[in-house]
């Protein structure tokens, strides 16, 4: 363009309007790691803790509380522990939780035999020990519901009396009573009540429908027995109500209540692999590149870490090799 005295002008944009031609687009929200992604990851592979376990009982013979140990170190571990910030997969500590509860349990199966399920590297489950030991505080005593529940069921028999059931019946409604409780040990039942209310409440729902019904949901006996407790502060851990009466039976009814309402049934189911394997690709594009071996920083920062240790050790055999030198020293004078 000319302006009116013959001299060429230049038109520029404005830096602003540069800088909106330039500036990408933000990216969308839902390619963000969630708090519903991290659950459903959790969740996804404490079920899958279980499938595993089950597949060594028919190995080894595992009891069933193995599982449920196994399960409840998978989710206390993550507690404490972002899944952004691990430094391998999710499968990974999935097993390791698995061999630590089999160890604690006294159940002993070796790396290489657990590893011979899918493949996984023993060297892995082995190294990373120390670390899942750490993330749960070195705290490996698990009150898992299983014996509660035989409690329980023993405890509904001999009430009943020459009305209990026949033993067909009493071994099914045992296996439905675990099959709830399994259903709600792999929510966030295990954090919120202690087993014994969990127990009670998979017994009556085992029992839901039945002629039993009316029996484990309201019989008074069932207030007394096996340390049953609500949370704080409606009892103390004694099983004992704040006055140090035995609960009634109102109690009891309100305790299961409360947790039938929070975890309704159906509530542990595991999600879909489908859904499970998007929110892992979320988890993989957001994690922390300093504990994710595949990137240049982590291999960066672990050679820094290798360059210190060798620092460390030269400057200590130094120090030694003077103090030698220092000792001969003496001695020959």
């Amino acid at each position: 363009m000319v302006n009116p005295v013959g001299s060429a002008s230049v038109q520029v944009a404005a830096p602003h309007a540069a800088a909106n031609l330039q500036r990408p687009s933000p990216p969308s929200s839902s390619s963000f790691f969630t708090a519903e992604d991290a659950l459903t990851i959790t969740t996804y592979y404490a079920h899958k803790t279980v499938l595993v376990c089950q597949e060594l009982q028919k190995a080894f013979y595992l009891p069933d509380h193995v599982a449920f140990t196994a399960a409840a170190y998978f989710r206390r571990f993550f507690l404490k522990n972002s899944l952004l910030e691990i430094p391998c997969q999710p499968k990974a500590i999935m097993f390791t939780c698995v061999y630590l509860a089999c160890k604690a349990e006294e159940r002993y199966v070796g790396a290489e035999e657990l590893a011979k399920i899918n493949g996984e590297d023993p060297k892995e489950i082995l190294s990373l020990e120390l670390h899942v030991l750490n993330g749960l505080d070195f705290d490996l005593v698990v009150h898992g519901p299983v014996w509660p529940l035989r409690g329980w069921t023993e405890a509904l028999w001999r009430c009943l009396g020459a009305n209990a059931p026949d033993e067909a019946t009493q071994k099914k409604v045992y296996a439905n009573a675990l099959k709830e409780a399994l259903d709600l040990w792999l929510t966030d039942a295990m954090f919120v009540s202690p087993p014994s209310v969990i127990t009670l409440l998979a017994l009556r729902r085992a029992c839901e429908g039945g002629a039993l019904a009316g029996n484990v949901a309201s019989d008074a006996h069932l207030s007394s027995h096996g340390g049953l407790v609500t949370p704080p502060p409606t009892t103390t851990t004694s099983g004992k109500s704040d006055d140090g009466a035995p609960m009634s039976p109102a109690a009891v009814r309100s305790a299961l209540d409360a947790l039938h309402k929070s975890f309704p049934p159906g509530s542990g189911e595991s999600p879909r692999t489908a859904d499970a394997s998007a929110a892992d690709l979320k988890r993989r594009k957001c994690r922390n590149p300093a504990n994710d071996p595949s990137t240049e920083l982590y291999a960066h920062l672990r050679r820094q870490e290798d360059e210190e240790r060798a620092e460390k050790k030269r400057v200590k055999l130094e120090k030694k090799r003077a103090k030698q030198e220092e000792d001969y020293a003496v001695l020959n004078l």
